[in-house]
């Protein structure tokens, strides 16, 4: 301990999101950009990530024909030894978030880690929904590329040997080409 007695767990006194500054007024975030949420405590914490890393879950819009949406992590990635720890998340293909970020009640997890105060108080993460946040959205698409590509198919024959050639061109897929 630090000496002083402290017996009061930290608690959460704000918890809120914003983006990293890459999506332009009334626009949406796309693959790659970051969303980081940001939990202030009533008092500086330490974060220990050796069992596990804290993450504040989100959820994403529903996928086509799929009812409710897909819950994703910020992960833990800064901030221990002060009262603010940031959480971030890369944006991926396929993300959407048509409505605005929500942070639901008690998303903070500590996912086999550990956040306490000087003392070894366990933080209470719990915390209130945060409304949406509607300069938060996200359109990542399902791909980065655009288009489909074309293919033309050539046989040959040679020294005897019937051989099919194809050509594409447009975008592909680490070689493959896209679906």
């Amino acid at each position: 301990t630090n000496g002083d007695g402290d017996m009061t767990a930290p608690t959460i006194s704000d918890i809120e999101a914003h983006s990293d500054g890459n999506n332009p007024a009334g626009g949406s975030l796309g693959e790659g950009d970051i969303v980081t949420i940001t939990a202030t405590y009533d008092e500086m914490v330490i974060v220990e990530t050796s069992s596990g890393t804290p993450r504040v879950q989100f959820i994403l819009d529903a996928a086509e024909g799929v009812t409710g949406g897909a819950p994703v992590y910020a992960e833990y990635v800064d901030g221990t030894g002060t009262h603010s720890l940031t959480f971030q998340y890369e944006v991926q293909a396929g993300d959407s978030l048509t409505n605005g970020l929500v942070i639901p009640q008690d998303a903070l997890s500590i996912n086999g880690g550990t956040i306490t105060d000087a003392d070894f108080n366990n933080a209470i993460n719990s915390h209130s929904t945060v409304p949406e946040n509607s300069a938060i959205m996200i359109a990542a698409g399902s791909s980065t590329e655009t288009g489909a590509p074309s293919a033309d198919m050539t046989g040959i024959n040679f020294y005897g040997h019937n051989y099919l050639l194809q050509h594409l061109e447009g975008p592909t897929n680490g070689g493959q080409a896209a679906a």
